[in-house]
């Protein structure tokens, strides 16, 4: 007799048997990870870290597991909750992300809560120091300075003085609006206005030019929310007023002096990039002040150059517009990496406390970390020249990530490709405005350090400019105008 299955048996039996099917080669697994994963404020990493040896290598897959896709819904939800009306644990002011619970205790006056806050510092200083054992191409190396000798802390001691001056404005060098309009190429030189501001903020400009004579500069020792961020404005008004001196002094025949005033802007820029780990927004402050200092050289201090008091040579060392190599972009992103971990992803994690705390937080690690160790891989011994490395996409890497760790990663590398493109256009200019010393000197025009194209230079006009060749396209590097000598 033939065997017919009953209605009830493919109603009920069949479908829980497919449903257990599911569950154990599909679900279960994932449940195994998801019992694995650490819980608020702990960290855990899936597996060892191995060295990197090629980069662009990583690829997600497109479709999320069943368990990943059930976290994305509980981050969504739990989102949604923290920030309904009736939710009597709703925070008032701006929205929630992670990480936010501990920059409120930070700067809470509560003593509490301030505890709470430097513990998680406590925690997350040890923790780098794992990362960066699993990490070795990020590594960064302290270099201690005394807090009277550090040239970096005077002066972010000198910031946060001038910003309680300035109360809701950022930091500033209080110049009036004629000297503004002057510096942002909008009004004429104003000499006399010059002389008055300096005169009236001599103890000022003292205090500026005893910071830049400093010779060593660390962040080691300094709580990274006092240098992750710095005010751009006053690093370069302060570069200004210096270079504003300078030019007051050769116009009065004071070399000597004016070469003192474009020395302390060196100054400044050493402190802001020769720390162990400075962020790109360290670089593109120091990099904006040496662009600056060599314009205003050739535009503002060469044609006021007596000819027998010249000396071509001293200033040359001292406006030093040396191109750097890619490892310098290399090295930005290990310090980079080094602020982003310390002031965001680690008390993100570490924060048990926070509503919106990382539950993942040693794949957020892995991912976040992985652009970067890909960059100084690739940069690290590279040519301007070399073909452009392909790197992992942060966005395609974070794609298996909660919703909270997505949009931390997506938020802090922001930027990262734009600034490169930046750093080597402005590397082209420095070596367009080395080539303008070859000039000065009696030479022909040199060939750029990079491609090994001639400078084009036109002697009835004394205009200096960028090779006519397609890799210098859309850079729009601006030609250099000397005067005769």
């Amino acid at each position: 007799m033939k065997y017919r299955p009953s209605k009830w048996f493919l109603r009920v039996v069949l479908p829980v048997a497919l449903l257990a099917g599911v569950l154990w080669f599909g679900v279960l697994p994932e449940m195994e990870d998801a019992r694995a994963l650490p819980v608020k404020g702990e960290i855990a990493f899936r597996e060892k870290e191995v060295p990197l040896k090629e980069t662009g290598t990583y690829r997600s897959t497109a479709v999320l597991p069943p368990m990943t896709r059930l976290k994305q819904w509980m981050d969504i939800s739990l989102n949604d909750l923290m920030r309904w009306e009736h939710n009597p644990w709703k925070r008032s002011g701006n929205e929630l992300y992670p990480g936010g619970h501990y920059q409120e205790m930070l700067g809470s006056k509560d003593p509490k809560e301030r505890a709470k806050a430097m513990e998680i510092q406590r925690l997350a200083e040890a923790w780098m120091k794992r990362l960066m054992e699993r990490y070795p191409e990020l590594a960064v190396t302290p270099r201690p300075v005394p807090d009277e000798r550090n040239g970096f802390l005077k002066w972010l001691e000198f910031s946060d003085r001038r910003k309680e001056l300035a109360g809701a404005e950022s930091s500033n060098m209080g110049l009036p609006k004629s000297l503004t309009d002057y510096l942002a190429g909008n009004a004429p030189w104003n000499p006399a206005a010059a002389r008055e501001w300096l005169a009236a903020n001599a103890g000022l400009m003292a205090e500026v030019r005893a910071i830049s004579a400093l010779e060593e500069a660390s962040s080691d020792g300094i709580p990274v929310e006092r240098y992750g961020f710095i005010h751009a404005r006053l690093a370069k008004e302060a570069a200004d007023v210096l270079m504003m001196e300078a030019r007051l002094a050769v116009e009065s025949g004071d070399v000597a002096s004016a070469m003192e005033s474009f020395a302390a802007v060196q100054g400044l820029i050493h402190h802001l990039s020769g720390v162990e780990s400075p962020t790109l927004l360290h670089g593109t402050v120091s990099i904006l002040l040496q662009l600056n200092l060599e314009k205003r050289f050739f535009s503002e201090i060469l044609p006021s150059l007596q000819q027998d008091n010249r000396n071509l040579a001293g200033w040359e060392s001292l406006v030093n517009p040396q191109m750097h190599s890619p490892a310098e972009y290399a090295r930005l992103m290990r310090g980079e990496w080094s602020v982003g971990v310390r002031q965001w992803i680690l008390p993100a994690v570490l924060d048990s406390e926070d509503p919106l705390a990382i539950r993942d937080g040693g794949d957020l690690i892995d991912v976040f970390s992985l652009p970067y160790r890909e960059a100084v891989l690739a940069y690290g011994n590279a040519k301007w020249s070399d073909k452009q490395p392909v790197l992992s996409d942060p966005a395609d890497v974070a794609r298996g990530l909660t919703l909270a760790s997505q949009s931390m990663v997506s938020q802090l590398m922001i930027g990262a490709e734009a600034w490169r493109k930046g750093m080597a256009k402005s590397q082209h200019s420095r070596g367009l405005n080395q080539a303008a010393f070859q000039i000065l000197k009696g030479n022909t025009a040199p060939v750029d350090p990079v491609w090994g194209k001639r400078y084009e230079w036109d002697p009835a006009t004394r205009t200096l400019s960028m090779p006519a060749s397609p890799e210098f396209e859309g850079m729009d590097i601006k030609p250099v105008v000397l005067p005769k000598m």
